[in-house]
């Protein structure tokens, strides 16, 4: 049995209230308006306000320039901002849990891809005439591996039968919010849209709600091809606790959304093939490029058979907690506080289709 860190609030109905209305498809269109007055976000607002500390609600939003461009206005070592300095909360603080940065066992590879298909307007992006995430999944069944997808809403929107089979082939689904923006720069009411209206579709489509989720950033991929995630501080990440999202980062970047030409990436992912440590990847589904960059990796790891030695699998399993909450809720009623318990996934082996149960105990 395993007791929910303080921080950690496991959501409290399913399914999600279904909103009558959905953001854009427009990933430049920040959450905005009446899509903040919804009674979804205004739930979710007070879970937030009940369990994150003022001090980390009032940490100012950083100020959004363009494509992956914001000005960061507070201490960045004091609100550990990932991309200042690559800080990582790596122990529970004062209103958030640690981050999810590595994989603890021996020789084990947390395989992440994000963001199932990239949308440019013009459709899937088509690789030999299949969409890049289709390969990846084929590829990863014909080796029999699971990986962790981090997904966005809107190619959720888009391309549901993706995230379907993704799931129906046993792979971890996580969250990467609803439009992809750079998190620090949005206000605490705009965050819990980010991921509520995710948490929406997600659920809509296989009927689970994510236990992580991984932050992004802006990019720009009509003019040139750049793309960030771990746009994070503690005043994000202590939001995304309160609403039951484990924040993952890693410690290997491939590099491969960065690159004109999928050489430099795949050799870096090469380079971890006879790596002595653990550690989780970051890698992307989001481009004719990246794909193939995945696809390259993957046969070569293939080809390597039992020479290769370290064991893939997405970053619930290396980590040992589940990667969806489940709601088996039983109340006992009295009259002091609350309390939750989760029992998870406690072996590094387990399947990663495993869900965390809820029980509700009030004394």
């Amino acid at each position: 049995m395993f007791t929910a860190q303080k921080y950690l609030i496991p959501p409290t109905a399913t399914p999600p209230a279904v909103p009558s209305k959905l953001p854009t498809l427009d990933q430049n269109q920040m959450i905005s308006g009446d899509l903040l007055t919804a009674p979804l976000i205004v739930a979710a607002m007070e879970i937030v306000k009940k369990n994150v500390p003022a001090a980390l609600l009032a940490i100012p939003p950083s100020t959004y320039v363009k494509d992956s461009t914001v000005t960061y206005t507070a201490d960045a070592n004091a609100t550990c901002y990932w991309p200042a300095n690559q800080c990582v909360r790596r122990t529970d603080g004062n209103g958030y849990i640690a981050d999810v940065v590595t994989c603890p066992g021996t020789q084990q590879w947390g395989l992440t891809y994000g963001k199932i298909i990239q949308f440019l307007g013009l459709g899937p992006i088509q690789s030999g005439g299949v969409s890049d995430t289709s390969d990846i999944r084929k590829q990863l069944g014909l080796m029999n591996l699971k990986a962790t997808f981090f997904v966005v809403g809107t190619n959720i929107l888009q391309y549901p039968q993706e995230l379907i089979a993704h799931d129906q082939a046993g792979h971890q689904i996580a969250s990467h919010t609803f439009t992809h923006h750079p998190l620090t720069s949005l206000t605490n009411e705009q965050i819990v849209a980010e991921i509520k209206y995710t948490e929406v579709l997600i659920y809509q489509a296989i009927k689970k709600i994510p236990s992580f989720m991984r932050p992004p950033c802006k990019f720009l991929t009509l003019i040139k091809f750049t793309h960030f995630d771990g746009d994070v501080d503690d005043r994000v990440r202590a939001i995304l606790n309160s609403l039951g999202y484990r924040v993952v980062i890693w410690d290997r970047d491939s590099g491969d959304a960065e690159t004109a030409t999928g050489a430099t990436a795949l050799a870096t992912i090469r380079s971890w093939f006879n790596s002595a440590t653990s550690f989780i990847s970051l890698q992307h589904d989001i481009s004719a490029i990246t794909g193939k960059i995945a696809m390259d990796a993957l046969k070569e790891i293939q080809t390597l058979g039992q020479n290769f030695k370290l064991k893939i699998m997405p970053v619930s399993q290396c980590i040992g907690y589940a990667p969806y909450w489940d709601f088996n809720v039983t109340t006992a009623v009295s009259n002091t506080t609350t309390t939750r318990t989760s029992s998870i996934v406690t072996t590094t082996e387990a399947k990663s289709t495993a869900v965390i149960t809820i029980s509700q105990n009030q004394q």
